[in-house]
């Protein structure tokens, strides 16, 4: 459930203690070419590749508004005309700007920003080549409802959403307790709790040219075209970043823990600020934080990877524990890292053999020596706030951390198998199987259990968590969801209007239903985003849905 953040849409979680940043799971539209069939007997010669071929044959994506993943395919041309795909190990993929687009081993697409691209192939001496177009905006009206600044734990005062100046946007960012929007012009509108960023005024003149913006719990970075960054929100927590002011140039992303950022520039070099305890202080590892290529935040700590394969760690809080800063222990261990997952006290480093390390609390999920073993050929790595589960190239599961908090699948390991993709509550996990089916585990409360809807997990092709509930889509467009009541694992009072939905999106107390006619349904803590009946109206040709951990705004 903890990931690092996205670059343009982050979308509003938490950890006990803060927000959690993350990208939505992405489906990948696989296009592929046709294959060649044959009869009995030998199998026939395939012929010569005289070329190879590129699918889609053109990208165009929105920042703004397109949620899907992209997946290009590549297809060799036989002598006789004849398609065969080309498997992705024997393939090179490139772009001409990766500032623009990039592109993995597999020909998934990650998009950063506006402009136009060339994808290319390689197989052998042959190559292919597609355009990329990577475009912003479309938000012609923003409507909010629920709680934007998270009011029972904050006494600042609130700036209403600018209604009449939210239009033309190209992203709206929300964190914890405010939202900001990224207009067409590149200046940048905010509005709720003014100590935790929704009161930009003092650095309005500054927020121009703006690429895009940034927030971790309590505050915001605005990344500017020239480099540049703007700050602003709870000054503790990185709103304030004056220390660091004259450093902060050439930045070309921007990453953040629950209280703190940090800023990797164009030179490798990484540059850190806010919560001392949350990463904001990089002092100790300073000298090593150079050729680094990205960096990956859990809500106390950082890990930077070098272009190496090597990781720099640092923050939490030494006075409670190690929660990740300190990964001295497996320190030997962490060579040829490819990605590093969080959980809300520990990290997960995927190497590129397959294999995984693991370090920071002992309660958080650091200990994996008991499925080590198994911790093989691993292609990708979930969590809730305590836990990790390991998805195998097989389809298989392997977990660990925190029994009470999804650390513990035992009861239901015989049905982990064939698994696509897992999604998480604070607590539990549920994994969608290939066929369609769920399983779940973990917290019952908090939808470890979902016995009493077992028979309607049928067909399923996505599932979203709340902090403590889980809505699964169905192929035919209905939902089923099970975990805490009030926080939306009942969703009978509105079952009639949960029909043809197309995606679904979480506060953390609430679920909101994106129809495909652009209507919208909820439920949940009414103050928590499960109740819209206020802007019931105004909820009609809805293109996307964002969310803080209390609060909605759909884009129209």
């Amino acid at each position: 459930m903890l990931s690092a953040p996205c670059s343009l849409f982050p979308a509003a979680r938490r950890s006990s203690r803060g927000l959690r940043l993350l990208c939505g799971g992405l489906l990948a539209l696989a296009l592929a070419g046709c294959g060649g069939g044959g009869g009995g007997g030998a199998a026939p010669a395939e012929p010569a590749v005289q070329s190879i071929g590129v699918t889609p044959g053109a990208v165009s994506y929105n920042l703004t508004l397109d949620e899907d993943g992209v997946t290009a395919t590549a297809y060799a041309v036989g002598a006789d005309g004849s398609h065969r795909n080309l498997a992705a190990e024997a393939l090179n993929w490139s772009t001409s700007d990766a500032e623009i687009v990039s592109v993995d081993a597999q020909g998934r697409l990650d998009f950063h920003d506006e402009g136009a691209a060339v994808l290319t192939a390689k197989y052998g001496s042959l190559e292919a080549s597609v355009p990329v177009t990577v475009t912003a905006g479309g938000i012609q009206e923003l409507v909010v409802w629920g709680d934007v600044s998270d009011g029972v734990r904050s006494t600042a005062p609130i700036i209403a959403e600018p209604t009449g100046q939210l239009t033309g946007l190209k992203a709206v960012i929300p964190n914890w307790r405010a939202f900001a929007a990224l207009r067409g012009d590149g200046s940048v509108l905010s509005w709720g709790s003014t100590s935790y960023g929704g009161d930009s005024s003092a650095v309005a003149a500054r927020l121009t040219n703006v690429r895009t913006v940034y927030a971790n719990t309590n505050a915001f970075a605005a990344l500017r075209r020239d480099g540049a960054v703007v700050t602003w929100g709870h000054t503790g927590d990185g709103g304030d970043s004056s220390a660091v002011a004259d450093r902060l140039v050439g930045v070309k992303a921007i990453y953040a823990s629950d209280y703190a950022f940090a800023a990797l520039r164009k030179d490798g070099v990484v540059v850190t600020w806010g919560h001392e305890e949350n990463g904001g202080n990089s002092s100790a590892v300073a000298s090593r934080l150079v050729d680094v290529k990205a960096v990956y935040p859990g809500p106390f700590a950082f890990v930077a990877l070098r272009n190496d394969g090597t990781v720099v760690t640092w923050g939490d809080p030494t006075t409670t524990g190690n929660y990740g800063g300190d990964s001295s222990a497996v320190a030997a261990q962490l060579v040829g890292v490819k990605t590093v997952f969080a959980s809300e006290g520990a990290f997960a480093a995927l190497r590129e053999d397959g294999r995984v390390v693991t370090w920071g609390s002992s309660i958080g999920g650091s200990d994996s020596s008991m499925v080590a073993d198994k911790l093989t050929d691993v292609k990708t790595i979930f969590s809730t706030l305590s836990a990790f589960a390991a998805l195998r190239q097989d389809g298989s599961l392997v977990v660990w951390g925190r029994e009470t908090r999804g650390g513990d699948s035992s009861a239901v390991a015989s049905r982990l198998t064939k698994v696509s993709t897992v999604a998480a509550t604070l607590t539990a996990f549920a994994a969608l199987r290939e066929d369609g089916s769920v399983v779940t585990w973990g917290n019952p409360a908090e939808g470890g259990d979902s016995s009493t809807v077992a028979s309607q997990l049928v067909d399923v092709k996505a599932v979203y968590g709340a902090g403590d509930a889980f809505a699964a889509l169905r192929k035919d467009g209905t939902v089923v969801t099970w975990g805490d009541a009030r926080h939306g694992g009942d969703s009978s009072a509105v079952a009639s209007q949960l029909t043809h939905v197309r995606k679904i999106y979480a506060t953390d107390k609430a679920f909101a239903a994106l129809r495909e006619d652009g209507s919208v349904v909820t439920w949940g803590l009414a103050a928590g985003g499960g109740d819209s009946r206020t802007v019931a109206g105004r909820l009609t040709g809805v293109k996307k849905i964002y969310a803080t951990g209390h609060a909605f705004a759909a884009a129209k």
